[in-house]
């Protein structure tokens, strides 16, 4: 038996079944081509790409739009979920029968100019709060929107999360702004003090940890805050960066262990785990303190560890369920940073974290699109590995060297369940078709 699996392991890794790949659903058909009954997570994209990942392949389903699409999360219960976007952008998508359906939900609170930024539900899922330009506020209830005052004007909100227990939203965005919004009213935090170099930053990324005593909140210039009970605690984050202060994207923590994740532009991976506190004397007993640690290196296709600033941008990331896997998506490196330090992105990229590792999954630098956001369906965990399986990789032509990985936990029957309808994506690198917005200093 172990001989049958050898050859097995081997003949796939030779290329019979690609270890990425991307399916297309046709235009006139929205059925789910694998098992629902395992994870599987929403990842939305510029110009209304939309498509469920397993874990493995990219399935990509039709959608309404055309404009870019910014964000997609789901409802705690798993119900359905909804993406947001460019030109006032809000779709619901509802997974039921082994089928998807997408739904344009009218906004007409809203200009057509509106870029929507944030979604986050409440604790009991009884309406979701939209961000965006404007300082406004948006809540969808599960058939219509409206809006509620907001004491931010003319900033925009490009982050927001609810408390995953209480009645108590953190939003953040541009130009210093923080706040906490408790349903109906909004009390703005004075401007913390912040790396940026600039009079004034702006955050990107609010997340809760599991239980909701607190919340960091990130955004340019490697600024983190710590939030707990009303008050916001600078996190020292100059032992995390070498040289360049990076721009925190995303913070999500696991359900499961409470890990943190810190994610951002040019590969920025950091791992947060609350700790015991120094020197007590200066600290309350229900103090949270917290210790951080970056990743520097990822794996690449060939199994060679290059710096993470090389793998492009992660512009969201988001845990498995059941698992201590978390997934990132973002546009990819184009081509090699030039002269000037400037590096040009486009394309996409999808990489695997762990609290020690990043793997690079799948890139597609030709696209002439991004993926932007991606949101496991909460309420489906991944079962437990029933044994070990290693995978090899293989690069090369004749005569190639083949490196010996372990790529991820699974049973033989998840492996043989991918569909056979998919086809493999090409990593090529594409060495024009700058986009003069992606670039950025390395």
């Amino acid at each position: 038996m172990r001989v049958i699996l050898v050859i097995l392991y081997c003949s796939l890794t030779l290329g019979l079944v690609p270890f990425m790949q991307m399916g297309q659903v046709s235009a006139s058909s929205s059925q789910l081509p694998f098992d629902t009954s395992k994870p599987y997570a929403l990842v939305v994209g510029d110009f209304g790409h939309l498509f469920v990942f397993d874990g493995h392949q990219l399935f990509e389903f039709p959608t309404s739009t055309t404009f870019n699409l910014t964000q997609v999360r789901w409802r705690h219960d798993g119900a359905y979920a909804l993406a947001i976007g460019a030109s006032n952008t809000l779709l619901k998508i509802t997974v039921s029968n082994h089928n998807l359906s997408v739904q344009a939900i009218p906004t007409p609170e809203l200009s057509n100019s509106t870029t929507l930024q944030s979604i986050t539900w409440n604790a009991d899922d009884s309406s979701a709060l939209i961000t965006g330009p404007w300082g406004k506020y948006l809540l969808f209830n599960g058939q219509a929107t409206s809006t509620i005052p907001s004491p931010i004007n003319n900033r925009t909100i490009y982050a927001s999360a609810w408390n995953p227990t209480t009645n108590l939203a953190l939003v953040a965005g541009q130009n210093d702004t923080i706040g906490e919004l408790n349903g109906t009213t909004t009390h703005i935090f004075d401007p913390p003090p912040t790396n940026c170099t600039s009079p004034k930053c702006s955050f990107f990324a609010v997340g809760w940890n599991p239980s909701g005593s607190y919340a960091l909140i990130g955004g340019e210039n490697s600024t983190l805050y710590g939030y707990q009970q009303g008050s916001l605690t600078k996190q020292n984050t100059a032992v995390l960066f070498e040289a360049y202060p990076h721009v925190i994207r995303s913070i999500a923590f696991n359900p499961d262990n409470g890990l943190g994740l810190i994610t951002g532009r040019l590969g920025l991976t950091v791992i947060a785990t609350q700790t015991k506190c120094d020197y007590n004397i200066f600290y309350n007993a229900n103090a949270v303190c917290m210790s951080y640690k970056r990743i520097q290196y990822y794996r690449a296709l060939n199994g060679t560890m290059i710096d993470l600033h090389r793998i492009g941008h992660f512009y969201d990331a988001d845990w498995m369920p059941g698992t201590q896997d978390a997934y990132a998506v973002g546009p990819a490196l184009r081509s090699f940073c030039l002269q000037d330090k400037s590096c040009v992105f486009g394309g996409w990229t999808i990489a695997q974290i762990t609290s020690s590792d990043v793997s690079l999954l799948s890139q597609d630098r030709n696209a002439d699109y991004s993926l932007r956001s991606i949101d496991w369906q909460p309420t489906i965990r991944a079962s437990n590995p029933q044994m070990f399986t290693w995978y090899l990789l293989a690069s090369g032509g004749i005569g190639f060297a083949t490196t010996i990985i372990v790529v991820k936990r699974k049973t033989l029957r998840q492996w043989l369940g991918n569909s056979a309808r998919s086809t493999a994506v090409d990593p090529a690198i594409s060495l024009d078709s700058r986009r003069p917005d992606e670039e950025e200093y390395c």
